[in-house]
Formats: structure tokens, sequence, C-alpha cells
């Protein structure tokens, strides 16, 4: 693992800062660079101690120029990697932008297909209540119409129920099951009213 880089809850890469540690010392090299150039141009030149005294700041500076470069070095390194971690997390956020889309718009479709069979369920109200002034003669045919249409009612909203389980989707399946369990009660109480 590089430096600077953990790991976070869930197994995700953590960093703790590489790139901002990187421009901190190049920030510390180059103000101690800048203190010893100007430590050196005010220092005196006018006897043999203050002499040797420059050189040996001299050298001093020589040496934080390589710390100066060695620091610039690892801050472009680290400004690779938060460029190459910038596109990683851009192709991660480009794929999970398509996949929520997909979700939405397969939800979408599960929750419209449970309204258009509870629209189904909700049109045989009518056919129920029109049972009260049916004649004993066609009683029964139309009770095994009406028992008829909820056994298609029930198959749809099963199979959208199955979906919806399959897809990991179980707000709709929830639902569906539901209507499923609505539909059968109908069912059991309107073959009770058909007449033997």
């Amino acid at each position: 693992m590089g430096k600077g880089q953990g790991t976070a809850k869930g197994g995700e890469a953590r960093h703790d800062g590489g790139l901002g540690e990187a421009a901190a010392s190049v920030e510390a090299a180059l103000r101690k660079f800048d203190e010893l150039v100007a430590a050196l141009k005010r220092a005196p030149l006018e006897s043999r101690k203050h002499i040797e005294r420059a050189a040996r700041t001299l050298q001093d500076a020589a040496e934080n120029q390589e710390a100066c470069g060695a620091a610039l070095a690892a801050l472009a390194t680290a400004l690779g990697e938060a460029r190459q971690r910038n596109e990683e997390s851009a192709r991660a956020l480009a794929a999970r932008a398509t996949e929520i889309q997909a979700r939405a718009v397969e939800h979408d479709e599960l929750t419209a297909g449970l309204r258009a069979i509870a629209q189904r369920a909700s049109a045989l109200n009518a056919d129920v209540k029109d049972l009260a002034h049916a004649d004993a003669s066609t009683l029964r045919a139309k009770i095994e119409e009406i028992l008829r249409s909820l056994d298609g009612i029930a198959t749809a909203s099963d199979e959208l129920r199955r979906r919806a389980h399959a897809a990991a989707l179980e707000d709709v399946a929830r639902e569906a099951d539901a209507l499923h369990q609505t539909l059968a009660a109908a069912k059991k109480k309107l073959a009770q009213l058909a007449p033997s």
C-alpha cells in the first residue's frame, strides 16, 4: 500500500493526505532555501572567517536545493497519483450513475405494471356490484366470468411479484404480494356466492 493511503470502512481505499504532505514538504524546502539564499546575500565577506562562514552557508544552500528538487519530484508523483485517483473515481461515478438510471427505469416499469394490474382489479368492482341485480339464471355465469378475470389478474400479479423479487426491488414485491393476497381472498369470497 502506497504512502498516505489506508483502508476505509468497507474495504475502499482511503488517502491520508499524500498530496498535501508532498506540497507541504515542497513549501518547507523552498522556505528553507529562500532563507539560506537571503542569509548568503546579507553575509559580509570582509574576513577569512566571514568568507568561510559564507562558504558553509553556500554549501547548505546547495544541499537544500537538492532537497527542493527531491520534494518537487515527490509532489509531481503525488499529483500523478491524484490525477489517477480522480480518473478512477470519475469512471466509478459514471458506472454507478448508469446503474442507478437502469434501476430507476426497472423500478418504474414494474411499478407501472403493478398499477395497471391494480386498475384491472378495481375495474371488476363494478361487475361484482352488478351481481346484486343478476337473476338466478345468470348469476353463476357472471360469477364464473369474474373468477376467470380474477385468475388472470392474480397470475399477472404473481408474475410481477416474482420479477420484482428477482430484481431485488422488495418494495414493489411487497405491494405485488399484498395485491395477490387480496385477489386470492376476493376469489374465495366470490366463489362462495356461486349457486351450487
